[in-house]
């Protein structure tokens, strides 16, 4: 019996833990602003997205003007380039959306 409840214990412990199963992330560019996809598994209570700043380090995205999120706060678009991250539950991930590229108006081959 105390098998039986071990494993139980064990099974609902990995299966309720939060984990993010697929990201994807598209970088900003003239088409369209840059995003961060994330499909997480159990939606944990707590999710919160940092941006690198070059001066101040890691601060929350939803303090940045340019930083909008979904409902789920499962999707992170923005206007701005650089690192990011993620706290899902207890997991951290790492993100970089590519910066834009420019043009050069009086470019001669």
């Amino acid at each position: 019996m105390k098998k039986i409840l071990l494993i139980f214990f064990l099974f609902f412990a990995l299966v309720l833990k939060s984990q993010v199963a697929n990201d994807s992330v598209r970088s900003y560019n003239c088409n369209h602003y840059g995003a961060i996809f994330l499909e997480i598994v159990n939606l944990p209570q707590t999710i919160t997205w940092y941006f690198e700043d070059e001066l101040l380090g890691w601060i929350e995205a939803d303090t940045m003007n340019d930083v909008s999120f979904n409902v789920s706060l499962d999707t992170l678009i923005t206007q701005r380039c650089g690192s990011f991250k993620v706290n899902v539950g207890t997991t951290t991930k790492f993100y970089w959306i590519s910066c834009q590229l420019g043009i050069r108006p009086f470019h001669q081959n």
